[in-house]
């Protein structure tokens, strides 16, 4: 859970200095891709609950390895929070953090996309 808020926080604080410093379009980007982020661990919380299994933010990740392909393997490491943690921190050291958070909209958007459409074929998302 902690990890979770750290990542949440993390880009919440980038997002409000941008639009502090008047840089709203990237700032709303980084609003949306918070937003999704903060959904998406919602509904997998969600299914950890429903079907009893320990909760975990991994859930996306291992349901991905379960078929290896490369596109599999592709897509798990682009989603890796070591990943994006690493890329988030060279980009504001270099003064990307408005391109950051726009790459981490589009990102954010697909690992949804992907997580919604998992849980959909599950039958996880009930109403």
């Amino acid at each position: 859970m902690t990890d979770a808020l750290t990542n949440l926080a993390f880009f919440a604080g980038v997002a409000w200095n941008l639009f502090a410093n008047g840089v709203v379009e990237a700032a709303s980007a980084g609003a949306v891709g918070f937003s999704l982020l903060a959904i998406g661990k919602i509904l997998l919380a969600r299914e950890a609950r429903r079907s009893g299994s320990d909760f975990t933010f991994d859930a996306l990740k291992t349901k991905m390895t379960e078929k290896p392909s490369r596109i599999r393997q592709w897509l798990t490491w682009m989603t890796m929070r070591d990943f994006y943690a690493l890329a988030a921190c060279i980009a504001i050291l270099i003064g990307a953090a408005k391109a950051l958070m726009f790459a981490f909209a589009i990102m954010t958007a697909g690992w949804f996309a992907v997580l919604c459409m998992l849980l959909l074929l599950r039958g996880a998302v009930q109403s």
